[in-house]
């Protein structure tokens, strides 16, 4: 089963790599974003999403990840 997440969620820079790594099939976006999110796409890999995505799993707070993910992507 196809997993299809639409919103403006799908064009934040954070939630992008963790959306993917938690295995959402399809980022459903406006068109005045899509060549943006694309290209931030290609800059990381599927397999350091999932561990992104595993490591963030493990976190208390809503905080927590938010920097978590800051942290990781902050080198991309």
């Amino acid at each position: 089963i196809g997993v299809a997440v639409c919103g403006q969620m799908t064009s934040d820079s954070l939630a992008i790599p963790v959306l993917l790594g938690l295995g959402v099939d399809e980022l459903i976006l406006n068109n005045e974003s899509l060549l943006k999110v694309m290209k931030y796409i290609a800059r990381f890999n599927l397999e350091e999403a999932e561990d992104l995505a595993k490591d963030l799993l493990q976190l208390e707070s809503g905080i927590a990840v938010r920097q978590s993910v800051f942290n990781a992507l902050s080198g991309i």
